[in-house]
C-alpha cells in the first residue's frame, strides 16, 4: 500500500499548476528577469482568451451557430 500512496502523491504533484514552470527554471535567473517572466505569463493567458473570443464571434457572425458548433 505504501507504493500506491507514493504513486498517487507523485501523480498529484505533476498536476499542480504552480509547479509546471518551476522544473525547468534557471536558479541563476536575476530578479529583473524573474519579474519580466512573471509579467509575460500574466499577460499571455488573458490575451489568448481575448483572441479566442474574437475568433469565436467572427465565426458566429460569418457562418452561424450551426456551422460553428
Amino acid at each position: 500500500m505504501a507504493v500506491a500512496d507514493e504513486t498517487i502523491s507523485e501523480a498529484d504533484s505533476l498536476v499542480l499548476s504552480a509547479d509546471i514552470g518551476e522544473r525547468s527554471r534557471n536558479p541563476e535567473r536575476t530578479a529583473v528577469a524573474e519579474r519580466l517572466h512573471q509579467v509575460a505569463r500574466a499577460r499571455v493567458n488573458p490575451m489568448y482568451f481575448l483572441l479566442a473570443g474574437f475568433a469565436w464571434a467572427f465565426l458566429l457572425m460569418r457562418r452561424g451557430l450551426r456551422s460553428a458548433v
